[in-house]
């Protein structure tokens, strides 16, 4: 009989192994993972609800970034779709006003003597507006001057930084016109009054990007996301692959501080930008750094503080499956034409990234793949009164909607306090998380046909 048990354990053995070789990047499907039972779901209870006022001029489409004042009384949200940067009256949802981020911008870039970034050693400068028919730009090329506000953070009860990304014209002594992208920090206040305007210097491996960015009011400097193409596109380099750099409050360069971690440069995952959307997260002095699907909490200089816990499913898996589709799709990126003269930074990595996008379609990489190779993502952090709240988007077929959301609350030191499911309903999704530190309530920014709902919650 002992013989017998032992040949069948044997053959089940075999059969399992032939399985597990045979998973790949295409047929594998997540194993859910057992929930630690001393972390019971807590409850949030909802404390009000407030409707966000629309008007004629103004309909909410999206929240990029969200903040409220010092004492609670103004809600600041910069709309990306609309180019806008809205002031609510945090108390009753009315509108109070807001600044449209417009063709201004580039008078106010021209205004401020910065250079453009001087591609191929070729010297550019930026034109007026009203230069533009003199350099055969038509009305309709300046319609793709898309300026618009991406984050917004308070300084003091009145007075705002806001990070902007801007488009421009610039052009060569020879009139080689290139259409330019940039980023700077506005100050303005709540009444829409600009009053600094502080654009951000690019280089060949730092290019600013406008979110997400933390301003550290004690220390008077601001912790920014950068972008490297040129040591990952040009170059062809996998690490060291810039990710955060600090400027001081006028908006000078000081140090990078952070870069792409392992995760992604062992996987070549570094040039799927969607993979690894940075989050920023400041509780004091300590930093708080994750990058989408590594579901790492990280500190700067790419020190690992914790792994996030009692998850339904993990993606490390993925990250081992989908290295072999990624590493073939880098090896013959090198096929991309070399950029040249017409090319920006910005142009040539798109060059690179449609040709990526191409790739992973022809790999059959679709989006039901990897969600199943990475079913869990990290979509926010926010500090909720000293202690980090994780936001994330779980893919789970056994659910309505196929996907949820979790709320994890954690000690600075990585220890797990709470969590909290939230669900989307029919008639309404959640589109944005938010922190009212003076009440101790979360928000929770509801989507509907009907407007939008803030909800002011609080954890019981």
């Amino acid at each position: 009989m002992n013989k017998k048990i032992k040949i069948i354990v044997f053959i089940l053995s075999l059969t399992l192994l032939s399985n597990k070789c045979n998973v790949t990047y295409e047929n594998y499907k997540p194993n859910r993972q057992e929930l630690d039972k001393n972390v019971p779901p807590k409850e949030m209870k909802l404390i009000e609800e407030v409707t966000l006022e629309e008007t004629e001029e103004l309909v909410l489409h999206d929240i990029l970034m969200s903040d409220i004042n010092n004492s609670c009384s103004i809600l600041a949200v910069t709309d990306e779709t609309n180019r806008t940067l809205n002031f609510y009256n945090y108390e009753n949802g009315k509108i109070l006003n807001f600044i449209k981020a417009d063709l201004w911008l580039v008078d106010s870039i021209i205004a401020s003597g910065i250079k453009p970034y001087n591609h191929f050693n070729k010297t550019y400068k930026y034109l007026n507006i009203k230069d533009y028919p003199n350099y055969k730009i038509t009305p309709e090329l300046t319609k793709l001057l898309l300026n618009t506000f991406m984050g917004a953070r308070f300084v003091n009860d009145s007075t705002l930084i806001v990070s902007a990304l801007l488009n421009a014209w610039k052009t060569t002594i020879d009139s080689n016109n290139l259409f330019d992208i940039s980023n700077a920090l506005v100050y303005c206040d709540i009444n829409g009054n600009i009053k600094k305007f502080l654009p951000l210097e690019s280089s060949s491996n730092l290019f600013p990007t406008s979110i997400p960015f933390f301003y550290n009011s004690q220390t008077k400097t601001i912790i920014m996301a950068n972008e490297d193409s040129d040591r990952k596109i040009i170059q062809r380099k996998l690490d060291s692959i810039i990710t955060f750099s600090i400027y001081d409050s006028v908006a000078h360069f000081i140090k990078q501080v952070s870069f792409l971690p392992e995760t992604f440069t062992k996987s070549f995952l570094n040039n799927l930008e969607f993979s690894k959307i940075p989050q920023l997260c400041f509780i004091k002095d300590s930093c708080f750094i994750s990058y989408g699907i590594d579901l790492t909490i990280y500190n700067l200089n790419n020190e690992k503080r914790f792994q996030l816990k009692n998850l339904p499913f993990k993606n490390d898996s993925g990250f081992l499956l989908i290295k072999e589709p990624m590493k073939e799709m880098y090896e013959n990126s090198s096929k991309v034409a070399a950029p040249t003269i017409n090319d920006s930074g910005f142009a040539y990595q798109s060059k690179i990234s449609k040709f990526y996008i191409s790739r992973v379609s022809k790999n059959k990489i679709t989006r039901k793949i990897y969600d199943n190779l990475f079913p869990v993502k990290i979509a926010n952090m926010i500090n909720t009164g000293g202690t980090l709240t994780v936001w994330l988007y779980v893919i789970d077929s056994t659910v309505e909607n196929g996907y949820y959301y979790i709320l994890q609350e954690y000690t600075t030191e990585g220890k797990l306090l709470s969590q909290t499911n939230l669900f989307d309903k029919k008639e309404q999704k959640i589109r944005h998380i938010a922190y009212d530190s003076k009440h101790n309530y979360i928000l929770i920014f509801l989507k509907s046909k009907e407007g939008w709902k803030l909800e002011k919650r609080k954890w019981s």
